[in-house]
């Protein structure tokens, strides 16, 4: 015969919680409400379907308790109640009844609850006794002292005075207390001389920019108190958007206004994006690249061509009937030994001479600058013509300078185009 044991085997486990007890570990009120409720905290069983045993482990539940039966420490027992009687989803029991009471340690023989050594009932006689004898006398004979003392005029040692009266005449004195304590409650390293205002009220995690003019960005709680802080401030007007700003309109009349001290090359934009502006002459003027093309530049100026914006030179027409008054008048700013002339035969409708400009009668110090000049043989009306806003000088090098000018150009005769026949 086999001795060995018949296989054993668990088809379901069930362990219900209609009835539990267990030990109130929390007490609070839930729901609009404000039911009261308790957290009772019970031992069952729960099976292992691994090791096939049974194991102790500790639930909570939350447990109805209107009448406010049982108390933190207590025993109590809690039975399931209906869907429709809870009072939210997760309160699924009521609190039955108390079985052990938290601390109500019994004599067994005779019956009474002990406190510490003593008889609960000899000490709440106790107790009265103290208040009929002690307690109500000495509490009579204090308000026949508090009457006289507030009746007198001398309030130097008086232990008891009129609160209203006594703020009255003290409220500025309060004011500033108030001030010092509240700006005393600020989040550390945060100073203010005024009151704090609703924003710094709170901690520094729920604070927001936009506190400042949106009452909605607060608490809920605090939105009433804040609304007259925001009423107070004053925002600057609010810019308008960049899309309106960018429009070409605006942008023209924002270049001109950024020009008052210093003016624009009209290739300034060009050269804003790629080379570091500095301010010279009155003009702002492209200083060095921003990019490493010194080489790139070195090749086309000695192969292909390379152009360069000289706008910045003022150009002045000045005009005379007679050549020989108007080099009189102009040879006080020259020196001969220093440089030509104005009565440099070169400069004669074909070649630009260049030369320096002294003041007069202070050369070698009162050097104002190099300048170069063209003279032509035709006369005009105006003697000086001012052409520093007019004209765009442009300055190529390379050998391929000319038959680059000469395709970007058009040539046209006198008669159908006057007025470009002089333009040096």
């Amino acid at each position: 015969m086999s001795s060995r044991m018949p296989k054993t085997s668990i088809y379901k486990t069930r362990v219900g919680t209609e009835l539990l007890m267990g030990k109130v570990v929390k007490l609070s009120n839930v729901g609009i409400d404000r039911v009261p409720c308790a957290q009772v905290r019970c031992s069952m069983n729960e099976f292992n379907r691994y090791l096939k045993m049974y194991f102790a482990r500790a639930f909570e539940f939350w447990a109805l308790d209107r009448e406010s039966k049982g108390n933190l420490g207590d025993m109590v027992l809690i039975r399931r109640i209906p869907v429709d009687q809870r009072p939210t989803t997760n309160v699924a029991h009521l609190i039955d009844r108390v079985v052990f009471k938290y601390g109500n340690i019994v004599d067994p023989v005779t019956g009474r609850r002990v406190i510490k050594d003593e008889f609960a009932d000899e000490i709440e006689l106790r107790k009265h006794l103290v208040e009929q004898i002690v307690d109500a006398p000495l509490e009579q004979y204090l308000t026949e002292l508090v009457f006289v003392e507030m009746e007198s005029d001398d309030l130097s040692k008086a232990r008891f005075v009129k609160v209203y009266d006594y703020l009255e005449e003290r409220a500025a004195q309060v004011a500033d207390l108030l001030q010092v304590v509240d700006n005393s409650n600020l989040v550390s390293g945060e100073v203010t001389k005024g009151p704090r205002t609703a924003a710094q009220r709170l901690p520094r995690h729920m604070r927001r920019r936009a506190m400042a003019y949106d009452v909605r960005r607060f608490p809920k709680g605090l939105r009433n108190y804040a609304a007259p802080f925001l009423a107070n401030t004053k925002h600057r007007k609010k810019p308008p958007s960049r899309y309106f700003r960018r429009r070409s309109r605006n942008l023209l009349l924002n270049y001109i206004r950024r020009q008052r001290k210093m003016v624009w090359l009209e290739t300034h934009i060009w050269h804003a994006k790629r080379f570091h502006i500095v301010d010279r002459w009155g003009y702002r003027l492209p200083d060095r690249s921003f990019q490493r093309n010194f080489r790139p530049c070195y090749r086309d100026s000695v192969r292909h061509c390379t152009v360069r914006d000289k706008s910045y030179l003022s150009c002045i027409l000045i005009s005379h009937r007679k050549q020989d008054e108007l080099i009189a008048m102009l040879s006080p700013l020259c020196v001969n030994s220093a440089s030509p002339t104005f009565a440099f035969k070169s400069g004669l409708d074909v070649i630009q001479v260049s030369t320096l400009i002294y003041h007069p009668g202070q050369y070698p110090q009162g050097l104002i600058g190099p300048a170069r000049f063209l003279w032509s043989k035709e006369g005009f009306v105006v003697p000086v013509q001012d052409l520093r806003d007019q004209l765009v000088r442009i300055r190529l090098y390379g050998p391929l300078s000319v038959s680059i000018v000469s395709d970007a150009l058009k040539l046209v005769d006198d008669e159908k185009a006057p007025q470009f026949r002089f333009v040096a």
